[in-house]
């Protein structure tokens, strides 16, 4: 009987909190900061950022808008819906919520991302961190991974990789630490014996067949410029 209470108040608990965090909604003053005159805004869903210096509990939520409210500048047929570059719709955007303050954090439009028509959006949470990672590209793919507070909102750090997909001798990955204004750039040394394995973007390791004796970074030139505030 102990076991079976135990059980039944765990499955209650449960479908409170799963009813709690389905039903969360916008006030109304954060409605008409999201929404204003575009009127397909609809809730996709409200993510945990963790906390934040204060302890408090940032939460960003998910819009996402029709066709009819696509931004100006995207394809007449709207933004794709995920790798299937037949189903479009309007853009999703991702704002940070507290109280009645509503601030946009990111919006996004895919348009295919190049020609190949390989680019992807991938966005995560950790604590008071948004992460968003796009990719994209045609003969030259790039990927751009950027880190977010939400909470004050800041972007923290860029890491940006471009390389030819059809050679595996160069590639050039931008590391930015936007709060200290500084970047690395760590690039493929052309002819170090990169075999396939070392396609894409480079990694911080000696190419295969090359000795790291006389090879500067382990076959990678490394260059480093502080950026001033403005």
């Amino acid at each position: 009987m102990h076991a079976g209470r135990v059980g039944f108040f765990g499955i209650l608990i449960f479908l409170i909190l799963v009813s709690a965090a389905t039903t969360a909604s916008l006030s109304a003053a954060q409605k008409v900061a999201i929404c204003g005159k575009r009127t397909t805004c609809a809730v996709t869903k409200f993510h945990d950022a963790g906390k934040d210096a204060s302890g408090g509990a940032p939460s960003v939520v998910e819009i996402h808008f029709g066709i009819r409210d696509k931004p100006a500048d995207a394809w007449d047929a709207g933004c794709q819906i995920g790798p299937d570059s037949d189903k479009t719709d309007g853009v999703v955007e991702y704002w940070f919520v507290s109280g009645p303050q509503a601030v946009k954090l990111l919006a996004l439009c895919k348009d295919g991302y190049g020609a190949e028509d390989v680019g992807e959006d991938k966005v995560t949470f950790a604590n008071n961190r948004m992460i968003h990672n796009q990719t994209g590209g045609s003969n030259w793919r790039w990927e751009n991974t950027a880190v977010f507070s939400p909470s004050p909102f800041n972007e923290m750090r860029e890491t940006s990789c471009s390389y030819f997909d059809g050679s595996n001798d160069n590639g050039a990955v931008t590391h930015t630490d936007l709060q200290n204004f500084r970047a690395v750039v760590v690039a493929k040394k052309p002819g170090s014996n990169w075999s396939d394995d070392d396609s894409g973007c480079p990694q911080k390791r000696t190419p295969s067949g090359t000795s790291a004796h006389g090879v500067k970074a382990g076959g990678y030139q490394r260059l480093r410029r502080n950026q001033e505030q403005v």
